[in-house]
């Protein structure tokens, strides 16, 4: 990622916000705490808010004194930390997500498939393991957020949702 990325998205919104119009976020999905899902929007919080609105933040970050935090690393746990605490302090709201969880934003409805919770109580070893995964519908079509969803995660998810998972779009993350 780009030093300048969250102006780079910044001037991305702008563009397509009518002039005089704050630009508007409905919603924004963080599927898990590590600094290359996180970083840009946490730089977009501190600098880039003078002309936008957050409606609302949707995760469900597993907290870093987890008892598996040991294999996590002490820099990814400071950056998890100091993410969670920007999006506190800016006052933003935070819908926390659990599997199972329907949500509507607009006219998109989101299925909340699987967090770290459902993987608890298997050691989490590789915190790609803690994505939040969540399942978009809307006019007909169905988009996967699979975030970094790992081994433990995705064995989760086939056993319960199977067929179900198939969809029109997957959104990939660098892990494939």
């Amino acid at each position: 990622y780009s030093l300048r990325d969250n102006d780079r998205i910044h001037d991305l919104l702008r563009s397509m916000t009518p002039a005089g119009e704050k630009i508007r976020i409905a919603g924004w999905f963080i599927t898990h705490g590590h600094d290359d899902h996180v970083c840009k929007v946490k730089d977009y919080v501190r600098y880039n808010m003078a002309d936008t609105v957050i409606e609302c933040f949707y995760m469900n970050i597993i907290p870093t004194d987890h008892r598996h935090n040991h294999f996590w690393g002490e820099a990814n746990k400071a950056f998890s930390d100091s993410f969670t605490a920007t999006v506190k302090e800016s006052g933003i709201p935070v819908v926390k997500l659990h599997t199972g969880q329907r949500f509507f934003i607009r006219n998109l409805e989101f299925e909340v498939l699987c967090t770290h919770e459902d993987v608890y109580p298997a050691v989490f070893s590789d915190y790609n393991n803690s994505s939040t995964v969540l399942m978009l519908k809307t006019e007909g079509q169905k988009i996967l957020f699979p975030g970094d969803a790992s081994d433990k995660s995705s064995v989760i998810l086939e056993e319960r949702y199977g067929e179900y998972l198939k969809c029109d779009i997957v959104q990939l993350s660098h892990h494939g």
